[in-house]
């Protein structure tokens, strides 16, 4: 594979890298504290000295700043990496439906059309069970309707015409 083709995958790698470096905590926290010189500072380290460094309270107002700062960035980050994966998909989104309230229903979550509808459901209805027997019972009474040797005649079993 050449650049361009894995120019995809390595922007999606860099978002879902940055997301994962802005949620780093624990780690620099129990290690070095922010290290010395605060080289291993992350941003949620930052928040968190600002709102707990002394026992008196800390600077309350910097942390929730920075964390609704950093709270836009994830969510830019998603939208961002959301819209490149909408926009490369193969795969559609079809629902199952049998109803013409089914279908609706699916398309007004976001189904993008009907993969599969059940035809033998047409015949559920109460309304259409008068309907359903009556082809039953008269296909019962015509035996299976064709003979073999004729396929066009029902008069060979049943003696009628």
């Amino acid at each position: 594979m050449t650049l361009p083709q894995l120019r995809g995958v390595l922007f999606v790698t860099l978002i879902l890298q940055l997301i994962a470096t802005a949620q780093l905590f624990t780690e620099p926290l129990l290690f070095t504290g922010g290290g010395p010189a605060n080289s291993t500072m992350t941003v949620l380290l930052l928040i968190y000295h600002y709102a707990f460094q002394n026992s008196l309270g800390g600077d309350y107002g910097m942390a929730a700043a920075l964390s609704v700062m950093l709270a836009a960035f994830l969510a830019a980050s998603l939208l961002i990496l959301m819209a490149i994966a909408d926009e490369r998909r193969r795969l559609r989104v079809r629902a199952n439906a049998d109803t013409p309230d089914q279908s609706t229903n699916a398309r007004g979550r976001g189904a993008e059309g009907i993969g599969l509808c059940r035809t033998e459901h047409m015949f559920l209805g109460e309304e259409r069970v008068g309907a359903v027997r009556r082809q039953r019972t008269a296909a019962r009474r015509t035996g299976s309707g064709r003979s073999r040797s004729n396929p066009t005649s029902s008069s060979s079993r049943t003696g009628r015409r």
